[in-house]
């Protein structure tokens, strides 16, 4: 996207499109750049809020945990339509760039006065409805559930293609290790922050339990 504003360094912008930096400000170089017009973009912040949905990805705010910048652990996903999915983890939300490029949101409850609304409620429900508490990884299963990690809340949740959210692994809002073996609903995790789908089965790196535990869902 052309238009859209580079990383906080020079990256990749579209092809033959190179990134120009920001002018400097009153305290010095800006240490931003974008791929747009530095008219138009520079005057833009670059710090965590929520900007609402329903509205151009263009003028989308969110928090990451380290700014504007995506946490290590997570990723970006397409669905087989073209829509682009991420964890906002900040706000505890999960949210879609459609291909139109208009953002929506898909789990979790907006902020409420500038303060993200985090917790742990909402399963068999929307999931617009429920609350999480710092989800970072997502992936989709072959039936179109899309997975996520939600870390503090130590267990993995999904949500179905018509929109409602369940518990697919752990006792959401309990930590520890146990369960294997067992129904993944039954087991502990603790700050479980990464998730692949493979083969039929969920990955799941159990960060705090340093360890890395395969799940076949039923």
């Amino acid at each position: 996207v052309i238009d859209a504003p580079a990383p906080n360094g020079p990256g990749a912008c579209a092809e033959g499109v190179e990134p120009v930096q920001c002018p400097d400000g009153p305290n010095g170089p800006s240490g931003k750049y974008t791929c747009g017009d530095p008219m138009e973009y520079c005057s833009k912040p670059c710090t965590p809020g929520y900007s609402g949905d329903e509205i151009p990805a263009t003028e989308l705010r969110m928090s990451q945990p380290f700014g504007q910048s995506a946490s290590p652990a997570g990723r970006i996903v397409f669905d087989p339509q073209g829509n682009l999915y991420f964890a906002d983890t900040g706000n505890h939300l999960i949210r879609m760039i459609d291909t139109d490029g208009i953002v929506h949101r898909v789990a979790g409850q907006p902020p409420v006065d500038g303060v993200p609304q985090s917790g742990y409620a909402g399963d068999g429900g929307p999931a617009v409805d429920a609350q999480l508490n710092f989800p970072v990884d997502l992936a989709f299963g072959d039936d179109g559930t899309l997975y996520f990690t939600d870390v503090r809340n130590h267990c993995v949740r999904a949500i179905d293609p018509a929109g409602n959210i369940s518990t697919a692994v752990g006792i959401c809002g309990e930590h520890g290790y146990e369960g294997d073996y067992g129904p993944p609903q039954e087991a502990l995790l603790n700050l479980v922050f990464g998730i692949e789908w493979a083969d039929g089965r969920l990955i799941v790196s159990d960060t705090g339990n340093n360890v890395i535990r395969s799940v076949l869902l039923p």
